[in-house]
């Protein structure tokens, strides 16, 4: 399952639906969750940081960290960001030495119009449980609230949810990725919830340290883009 270039729109859309035929909606992966893993990515320019952090799930302790550097390879389009996404993502968790239970992802995962948002992309991809979490809804239509979650409802199809956390008048939007059930995606991401934050911590620690990541290496002068733009791919900085 790899895209070929040129790039062509309806090779991407056939990858994204042969992905989204192979997402798995059942609870597949270790348990008891202890640790867990948050990944985002950040841009300057030309140039995009993922990172992969590893979280003790409860306590939110920072147990890992790993970043990948790289240029931006895909320009942004939408219901495309995973082939944007995906490589510096994926460049961050194979560093990991850990392997945690489930990954939390700053994107969609089935709550897309091909079935195939980040999480799901990578879910698959990666052959990982992952969750998609966002601030921000692709598609469908919110149902009626009971209690602190609605159903989000595509095509007839119960995408994901709408949930809001504790204290926030704002939902965010729940939606498997692969290998877990909607229910344990939803039960996750409340136990991952930290008071007074709308995003799962680790999906919120996640963006943060992609921003640090770019804001030093701004600091240093090495995300200057007429510095790198004949740089060779993966070494602007691996760590």
């Amino acid at each position: 399952m790899v895209m070929t270039y040129p790039f062509s729109l309806s090779k991407a859309r056939a990858l994204q639906r042969l992905i989204a035929s192979r997402r798995i909606e059942e609870d597949d992966f270790q348990t008891p969750v202890e640790f867990v893993t948050g990944v985002d990515v950040a841009y300057s320019g030309n140039i995009a940081a993922g990172v992969a952090v590893v979280l003790k799930l409860g306590s939110f302790e920072v147990v890992e960290v790993k970043v990948h550097i790289d240029k931006v390879r895909f320009p942004y389009m939408p219901t495309l960001l995973s082939f944007r996404e995906f490589p510096v993502i994926r460049g961050a968790l194979m560093k990991l030495n850990s392997r945690p239970s489930i990954t939390f992802v700053n994107g969609q995962g089935v709550a897309h119009p091909y079935r195939c948002g980040l999480a799901t992309y990578l879910g698959v991809m990666m052959n990982m449980a992952t969750i998609g979490v966002t601030k921000s809804k692709l598609c469908g239509k919110v149902g009626d609230y009971q209690g602190d979650i609605a159903p989000l409802v595509d095509g007839g199809e119960v995408v994901g949810v709408a949930l809001l956390p504790p204290g926030s008048l704002k939902p965010i939007y729940v939606s498997v990725g692969n290998k877990v059930s909607l229910n344990t995606a939803v039960t996750l991401v409340k136990k991952a919830l930290k008071p007074g934050s709308r995003m799962p911590e680790p999906v919120r620690q996640a963006d943060l340290l992609a921003k640090r990541s770019l804001a030093k290496l701004a600091s240093e002068g090495r995300v200057k883009h007429e510095a790198i733009k004949d740089a060779p791919p993966h070494i602007l900085l691996s760590y």
